[in-house]
């Protein structure tokens, strides 16, 4: 015990009646020492999550960073990778990060992307300290209260007026029913008019920031409403007013495996 920070403490607190039993540790050097010791306290090891929805950030070439949204976790040849839209980097190979108020934090390359008729990147860990979820963790912002849904599935939309949401580090949980599907429509990408097919069209709110977010709708297995199934992601829109998604049958087709949750 360090008498020169105690010592005061003590004598105001054997003032009182009755006095505390203050017992003083035998051999408290070497208590001291086996406290600090790294061989008996192991050091914690903190991990930054991505989930679907979160923010991700990439630099373009002024090194000012470029916000996104992350998709969905996915997988190919063993290796893991957040799925979110290819238009995000500016510059392609780049890096991208979990963005946070107090850091960013590496999450690893996008080396792998379509932005032609398509429109999706990937995204491959290589920092073991970052942890990739198969849940959907955003705020509804009307209610100010945070959500989460478990990926267990995935769906294909195949007709007009189905119920679905997307996850945005902008705008949100949003959600809309579906006006158009299998849709073919010009983008601007970089001053360049871009077309892209097989788009899923929502009336929904969404903003920049937003790309690359999860879009998904209700599972309802054994009616649990936190079940949700992925559907694709947010590639752009009208801002506030429309939103357009990137099918997840696309990531499929280009050899990619969607984790889910098992229940």
């Amino acid at each position: 015990m360090d008498d020169g920070n105690n010592k005061g403490f003590i004598e105001q607190v054997e003032t009182f009646n009755p006095r505390p039993i203050i017992n003083r540790l035998q051999n408290e050097d070497n208590e001291e020492i086996l406290f600090n010791s790294s061989t008996l306290v192991e050091k914690r090891i903190l991990y930054s999550l991505v989930d679907g929805g979160s923010p991700i950030v990439s630099l373009n070439h002024d090194n000012d960073t470029r916000m996104c949204s992350a998709g969905f976790w996915m997988r190919n040849n063993n290796q893991d990778v957040i799925l979110t839209a290819g238009h995000c980097p500016e510059i392609f190979p780049t890096l991208f990060y979990v963005h946070s108020f107090q850091d960013d934090y590496l999450i690893g390359p996008m080396d792998a992307r379509v932005i032609r008729l398509y429109d999706m990147g990937f995204i491959r860990r290589t920092n073991p300290n970052i942890l990739f979820r198969p849940v959907i963790r955003q705020l509804i912002r009307e209610i100010s209260q945070f959500v989460e849904f478990l990926i267990v599935g995935s769906s294909e939309i195949t007709s007009c007026g189905t119920h679905i949401c997307k996850a945005g580090q902008s705008t949100g949980i949003t959600c809309g029913l579906v006006s158009a599907f299998n849709s073919v429509g010009f983008f601007d990408r970089q001053q360049q008019q871009i077309l892209m097919v097989r788009t899923i069209i929502v009336p929904m709110n969404n903003a920049a920031g937003d790309s690359g977010g999860s879009m998904f709708r209700y599972n309802g297995h054994n009616n649990q409403s936190h079940f949700a199934d992925a559907v694709g992601i947010y590639i752009g829109g009208i801002f506030g007013r429309l939103a357009i998604g990137m099918p997840m049958s696309v990531a499929y087709e280009l050899g990619y495996s969607l984790i889910t949750t098992q229940y």
